[in-house]
């Protein structure tokens, strides 16, 4: 071989690679990610709402639920007071929605939080929007909430 073909191998080696990297990059735009959060902290509302649920419940925090989608994966965040089984009745929760949990992470936040890390693989036969999952994990958390202090 002389040095001529193998400028030539390479250049069309590195136009190869660089078509390969513009599809990549095509394929990575598509792939979108989204996102609910049920409560936003920016709302003002939310103080008046929490110093209510708190006086009505007896709880200091009122149930955050956060998640995200990115394909097959969900990502689900909840913050919440400690209470008896609650990752226990939320992970069994996620279950009846077709989700298989990969991973799950529960970190102590003071006395009485709790921040619930959950990642998830979508199953075909789940169905549900991402602000439906986060609405019905909110009112399931509520509910436990509400049969523990009552």
């Amino acid at each position: 071989m002389d040095k001529l073909s193998i400028l030539n191998h390479a250049v069309d080696y590195v136009k190869y690679l660089q078509n390969h990297v513009k599809l990549l990059e095509e394929r990575n735009k598509k792939t979108s990610m989204e996102s609910v959060c049920y409560f936003k902290n920016k709302k003002p509302n939310i103080d008046k709402i929490s110093r209510i649920f708190s006086r009505l419940h007896g709880t200091k925090t009122f149930p955050n639920v956060e998640a995200r989608v990115s394909a097959k994966d969900v990502l689900i965040r909840v913050i919440c007071d400690k209470q008896n089984n609650i990752v226990t009745k939320l992970l069994s929760k996620l279950a009846t929605y077709n989700l298989s949990i990969v991973c799950c992470n529960v970190l102590p936040f003071g006395n009485s939080t709790l921040d619930i890390s959950i990642i998830a693989k979508v199953d075909r036969e789940f169905s549900m929007a991402v602000d439906d999952l986060v609405k019905n994990l909110n009112e399931e958390l509520l509910s436990v909430v509400t049969c523990n202090n009552n």
